[in-house]
């Protein structure tokens, strides 16, 4: 059996992040795995501030490293929310040594999806208009990076997202979308991994499948990568 290891939303790029710091943590425990998914929202190009023209080379540069240190990992990027436009996403198609899956990865009797598709009940054509306007996202203001700043270090954000994903109401809700995204998915998997509510799940289960939410690398929020076999 092959480890891998998940994580998401380390939201690099933007002042919010402490995620430099939490994925050199992991250094030791890439070396004795054979596999890394990155799953959404690795990079964050709504609160970089800065242009597109800056940041998605930077972004490309950090994977290039990435796979570079470590040449015996198979490396699976699952765009999200954050970091779906276009001009990022084209360009991580064209790196050699990293899988891109659009929406959905199957690694053995794993799924992983960012879990966007949480926000709101939809199927799979709602989570295509819902991601197109992610695609078409500009830099904020830096007057509007620094007020979103202001509230995580207040935990106003933290407290919205308990609020809104409440209970297990993002694993229901990822459950309806995937029984339109991929039909019969729960016969081919017993894990599900996702991110973006930015809130742990270690494990729940629900008719025959657990799942797992890594958390979120922004500041004074709790990030936990998950192992898993395959």
């Amino acid at each position: 059996m092959n480890q891998g290891i998940v994580v998401s939303d380390l939201h690099l790029l933007s002042w919010r992040s402490d995620g430099d710091d939490h994925f050199e943590d992991l250094a030791g425990q890439l070396r004795e795995v054979q596999a890394l998914v990155l799953n959404g929202d690795i990079f964050d190009f709504r609160w970089a501030i800065r242009p597109h023209s800056e940041t998605v080379p930077e972004a490309i540069g950090w994977l290039e490293s990435l796979r570079d240190r470590h040449p015996h990992l198979e490396i699976h990027f699952i765009p999200g929310n954050h970091d779906c436009i276009p001009a990022f996403v084209d360009a991580v198609k064209a790196l050699d040594g990293i899988t891109l899956h659009p929406h959905l990865c199957f690694l053995g009797r794993n799924l992983f999806l960012h879990g966007d598709a949480a926000s709101y009940p939809m199927d799979q054509n709602g989570f295509r208009k819902f991601r197109a306007a992610w695609e078409n996202d500009r830099p904020s203001r830096k007057s509007q990076a620094r007020l979103y700043d202001l509230s995580d270090s207040l935990k106003l954000s933290e407290l919205t997202h308990h609020l809104w994903f409440r209970g297990n109401v993002a694993v229901r809700r990822i459950e309806y979308h995937l029984e339109d995204a991929a039909p019969g998915w729960r016969d081919e998997i017993d894990h599900c991994y996702f991110g973006h509510t930015h809130m742990p799940v270690h494990g729940y289960e629900k008719d025959g499948v657990r799942f797992f939410n890594t958390g979120s690398a922004i500041r004074g929020m709790y990030f936990t990568p998950h192992h898993f076999t395959y």
